[in-house]
């Protein structure tokens, strides 16, 4: 009988005991290196994430000196005077130039003043017909014009004026088919100079044999490119008037209808279509009858009316676009700090601005004393820094760049004289002129420029 070796089994021991001993080590040792290495991983995240909103938030800041100079040009400067952008609520979203809110306005278009011609003109020949407003208008509003005009059955050519505003232009906007050699004409023009109780006439070629016309004055018309959507008809025994149906393009235009009874001329009681408002009625004298009305939605659209009698009619309908103004409402930079959460570590940012000044030779220096103030350019501090104590958190960061307004430069003027030596082009920003001869500026808000018998006032 064997009996097993005592000894060998105690050496199998010792060496499982001795394995164990060195495995603890080399995990203890790992365990060792790889802390470390986790720390160093974390670290680098930290900085990568506070690098990257600094970056951000000076991007951010960029774009709002660009959107509008004086976004940045009315900051109080200096350390103790801190801010912070309300752009965006993602850290790492970069608006783009331009933004913040823009609110769109529409104005109200309001008939401010109606006229027409009282007699009615028949078999006669008539080269022009005028009326006359009896207020004054307004720089900026629309004249609107509506004839009744026959000439025998042929096309008249139209052309109307005011003598006291001869930048004024009158375009056709609309003219019926003639029935029973009568036809409805509108006529505007916009954005008039205006003036004391102006007189507009209109011209006729050929000669118009009978004509009734109508003046009107709006406000809230946009000032050019007001003309949207038009229609005309005619037609024969009826009593319920109507354009026919255009569509119109926008909110809120002004819709234009005139009406004209064609057949009997005189003797007609007229009720303005629904929603509409009837401004000159001549149905006891030239048959000549108009309406508008605001209409707050957009689409198809036609003018009607209603005479108490049986007649033929022509109309037609023009309508006119309301002015819009734009709001823009860049983004704001509320005074303090602006905490920014980006994983388990929450950073505070901030930015403060001072001001730049230019020496003699148009160097920048951060110095008031004897230098000269530069407007156009501004000094921005950024800093960023770990609200918390996180193992891993980097330090705070901070970096400073200058800012310049490439647009629309200038300089704060104090003087008209003082600035002798500096006649020709500005190699750097200064507060004043050199004084020149042949320089007016005795009248307020003008300068003029004058040279012998000649001058030129800015």
């Amino acid at each position: 009988m064997e009996f097993p070796d005592k000894r060998r089994r105690a050496q199998s021991i010792a060496e499982v005991l001795i394995g164990v001993g060195i495995a603890a080590i080399l995990i203890v040792g790992a365990i060792g290196i790889i802390t470390p290495a986790l720390r160093t991983s974390s670290s680098v995240e930290g900085v990568q994430a506070e690098t990257e909103t600094a970056n951000e938030f000076s991007s951010n800041i960029r774009a709002w000196a660009a959107g509008n100079w004086n976004n940045i040009l009315g900051l109080a400067t200096g350390t103790a005077n801190t801010y912070y952008l309300n752009t965006a609520t993602s850290s790492f979203t970069v608006p783009g130039q331009g933004s913040g809110t823009t609110t769109v306005s529409t104005a109200t278009i309001t008939n401010v003043q109606n006229a027409s011609t009282s007699a009615e003109f028949v078999n006669s020949s008539f080269s022009t017909d005028s009326a006359q407003f009896t207020s004054s208008t307004t720089s900026g509003n629309a004249i609107i014009v509506d004839l009744q005009v026959d000439i025998g059955g042929g096309t008249p050519t139209i052309s109307c004026s005011d003598p006291n505003d001869v930048t004024s232009t009158y375009v056709l906007a609309a003219m019926s088919p003639s029935l029973s050699n009568e036809a409805s004409a509108i006529l505007y023009s916009l954005n008039i100079v205006g003036g004391p109780q102006p007189t507009v006439t209109c011209a006729f070629s050929p000669s118009a044999k009978y004509i009734a016309m109508a003046i009107h004055e709006y406000s809230g018309i946009v000032l050019s490119g007001a003309l949207d959507a038009t229609s005309t008809n005619s037609a024969s025994n009826k009593t319920a008037f109507t354009t026919g149906t255009s569509t119109t393009a926008a909110n809120s235009e002004l819709i234009f209808g005139t009406f004209a009874d064609a057949t009997n001329g005189s003797g007609d009681t007229y009720t303005p279509g629904s929603g509409f408002t009837k401004r000159i009625d001549q149905g006891t004298q030239t048959g000549l009858v108009d309406e508008d009305e605001v209409w707050v939605g957009a689409g198809a659209v036609s003018a009607s009316m209603t005479d108490a009698v049986t007649r033929g009619y022509v109309a037609a309908m023009a309508t006119f676009e309301p002015q819009t103004t734009v709001t823009y409402s860049p983004a704001s930079a509320p005074t303090g700090t602006q905490s920014i959460a980006i994983g388990s570590t929450t950073f505070t940012r901030y930015f403060y601005v001072n001001d730049v000044y230019r020496d003699a030779n148009g160097n920048v220096t951060t110095t008031a004393s004897g230098n000269n103030y530069d407007p156009s350019t501004k000094l921005v501090t950024v800093a960023v820094a770990p609200s918390s104590t996180n193992p891993g958190t980097p330090g705070a960061l901070s970096f400073s760049f200058y800012l310049t307004r490439g647009t629309n430069d200038g300089f704060t003027q104090t003087s008209w004289t003082g600035g002798s030596g500096h006649n020709g082009p500005f190699t750097f920003v200064g507060t004043t002129f050199a004084a020149s001869n042949n320089i007016t500026i005795s009248a307020t808000g003008s300068i003029q420029l004058s040279s012998g018998g000649n001058s030129c006032v800015l």
